[in-house]
């Protein structure tokens, strides 16, 4: 798997792999924020899970956007589901992000300012 950042780096790449969209940073040499992609090659897909691969893309997309907006329920349902999809490569992604909607306190927002 590949990591990405800016989603104009990904022109021509999308045609022979998955994309998907990960974290959103603050960084400082940028003119807003950055959008983190993976990129998964079919190699990096079980041959049992290549008849739902499309479904768990649909799947990562709604957690992204139910990350987004902060809804915690979805989230956590969803996230359990997905952490061992995509091979399990996307685990850790599923897990900090729950994590940190779960620790969030007050006003939500989705863009880390770590990095």
């Amino acid at each position: 798997m590949n990591i990405i950042l800016g989603s104009d780096n990904l022109k021509n790449m999308e045609e022979k792999n998955i994309t998907l969209e990960l974290d959103t940073f603050n960084v400082a040499r940028a003119d807003g924020p950055v959008t983190a992609y993976c990129l998964l090659s079919i190699e990096d897909i079980p041959l049992p899970e290549l008849p739902e691969v499309e479904n768990h893309i649909k799947l990562h997309s709604e957690f992204v956007k139910s990350y987004k907006k902060g809804d915690k329920d979805f989230c956590n349902a969803l996230g359990g589901i997905l952490k061992q999809k995509f091979n399990g490569k996307l685990t850790e992604f599923y897990v900090n992000s729950i994590s940190r909607l779960n620790e969030s306190k007050g006003e939500w927002n989705h863009v880390i300012d770590k990095i």
